[in-house]
């Protein structure tokens, strides 16, 4: 059940949902899907519980209303000179707080300290 359109994003991992099911459910690879969920794979590794919420490359947001508008951004945001958590939220169309809790690995490394390279995954609201 993850047709092109419609398919929710971020999604919520289901019981007996694995990361190999899903990108092969939804046609993301497996390395695609780890890529665009980085903290949730740092925080579990392979065992994900349902309730984990997570993006699927490529999929547009179901909805857009109060919320980042899908397009602006890649759903995995390389950081480049002179960007800031805020500037990068403003320019992809999403909360500051959204951007921080979906990038909460690279909060706790950095800070308010970004480096170019740094990868960011966009936090599309549903």
């Amino acid at each position: 059940m993850c047709p092109q359109s419609g398919f929710p994003n971020p999604y919520t991992v289901q019981r007996n949902d694995g990361w190999i099911k899903i990108a092969a459910r939804c046609g993301v690879t497996y390395e695609q899907l780890r890529q665009a969920n980085w903290s949730l794979w740092l925080r579990r590794g392979v065992t994900i519980w349902p309730g984990d919420v997570m993006v699927i490359p490529g999929h547009a947001s179901a909805g857009t209303q109060g919320g980042a508008r899908p397009g602006l951004c890649p759903v995995v945001y390389t950081v480049v000179r002179n960007d800031s958590w805020y500037g990068i939220a403003g320019k992809c169309g999403v909360p500051f707080w959204m951007l921080r809790q979906a990038n909460w690995d690279l909060w706790l490394r950095r800070g308010a300290n970004i480096w170019p390279g740094d990868r960011m995954v966009m936090p599309y609201e549903g």
